[in-house]
């Protein structure tokens, strides 16, 4: 691996993200927790995208992506606690 780069997603997020940087307000809404969900919570605030997110103590959600020369796929997925219960 050559380098790495984090980056808050998720349909709800990215929409909020692109509808920001096409200067149209959007308020990205969802459960967040632990350290996962402040990264997110600042990163969105430096983009000022709107929030209103319902915390809780798990971690959110995390997405791993490798890419290589011949194909992207999926490496790892850490679910929060709440995600498993419902």
């Amino acid at each position: 691996m050559t380098g790495d780069i984090k980056l808050p997603g998720g349909k709800g997020i990215n929409v909020s993200r692109v509808l920001n940087n096409i200067g149209q307000e959007s308020t990205a809404l969802g459960f967040i927790g632990g350290f996962t969900g402040r990264f997110i919570t600042d990163w969105l605030k430096k983009e000022a995208v709107g929030t209103d997110f319902v915390e809780i103590e798990q971690d959110t959600r995390i997405k791993c992506k490798s890419k290589s020369r011949y194909r992207n796929r999926n490496q790892c997925s850490r679910t929060s606690s709440l995600r498993k219960r419902v």
